[in-house]
């Protein structure tokens, strides 16, 4: 059955869950201690929330690191966490996405508890990268909020959501609601699963890694970059101070290349072809691209481009 909703806003996926084998692996997790979520700004900085109305168990986290309960900063590569060896149900459904995925989260709402409308940043069909839900836990009190549009996901389906738009979550019901969050690249065979009405429209594919990796097109050595401001910036502004220049390092060695970003992270680049190189664990929203010796950042939303040069 196809599920469909008027604004485009989500929809459950052609995708079989076996609910039952992740109640399973759940009954091993309760036992364990939830951790307050933090959140990963647009800034670049990792923050607690101000509220303890979230709780988190990392499944796949920055480094594998179980400790880490945010989505990730940009560029950042992404690991399991030692806990999800012991979820056969869980691993099992992981291994058999199709296409690649970033942080995985159990995410617990509190009981009576309502989200402040917000938008999670470059999180849509449009930027290659999306957010899925598995319901594990849930009453039909359990909402997301779309603009005026409130939908119930069920379990035993795997729902998207365009997180890109103002959004709420309300858990109106006595009980915790209990969600697996995968964030999740977009492959032609993850976007099959959609619903056709829903493949139209400005829509981003990633292409997949080369294997084996090319060799670096540049000798080996770092290369210190100056970029504009806004090549690297996740504010959704157009502020004008975002055309100055800011510093980036190239590293190019035998085995690889990689990025030193603004915020610190040395994202590590993966050629996907064209002299082009996805950063980090992203999407193709953001690559390097290096022809000529000319190293390049391309900005892309759906089929549009914007190149800013390095020099």
């Amino acid at each position: 059955m196809v599920v469909l909703n008027t604004v485009d806003a989500w929809c459950a996926l052609d995708f079989p869950v076996d609910r039952s084998a992740l109640l399973d692996d759940f009954a091993t997790i309760q036992s364990l201690i939830w951790q307050a979520q933090s959140t990963a700004s647009v800034d670049q900085r990792i923050r607690p929330r101000a509220t303890l109305d979230w709780a988190v168990v990392p499944l796949r986290a920055p480094n594998g690191d179980p400790d880490r309960t945010d989505p990730g900063l940009p560029g950042e590569e992404y690991g399991p966490t030692p806990l999800l060896g012991r979820l056969p149900g869980l691993s099992r459904l992981l291994a058999s996405m199709p296409c690649e995925t970033a942080a995985v989260r159990l995410m617990r709402l509190i009981p009576n508890a309502q989200v402040k409308p917000h938008v999670d940043s470059f999180f849509g069909l449009q930027y290659g990268k999306v957010r899925l839900h598995v319901p594990l836990i849930t009453s039909r009190t359990a909402l997301m909020v779309f603009g005026e549009h409130e939908v119930h996901w069920t379990p035993d389906r795997l729902w998207y959501g365009d997180f890109s738009r103002t959004h709420t979550v309300r858990n109106g019901g006595p009980d915790d609601r209990v969600h697996l969050v995968l964030d999740c690249l977009l492959s032609p065979e993850l976007l099959a699963l959609f619903p056709p009405a829903q493949r139209t429209g400005p829509i981003m594919i990633n292409r997949s890694r080369l294997t084996p990796q090319p060799e670096p097109p540049l000798p080996p050595g770092e290369y210190p970059l100056t970029v504009a401001r806004r090549a690297l910036d996740w504010t959704r502004s157009d502020a004008p101070e975002l055309d100055r220049p800011v510093a980036v390092t190239l590293l190019v060695e035998p085995e690889g290349m990689a990025l030193r970003m603004p915020s610190g992270v040395l994202a590590r680049l993966h050629a996907v072809g064209d002299g082009c190189y996805r950063v980090g664990r992203m999407p193709e929203e953001t690559t390097v691209r290096v022809r000529a010796g000319q190293v390049d950042i391309v900005r892309r939303v759906g089929n549009y481009s914007t190149v800013h040069p390095c020099s």
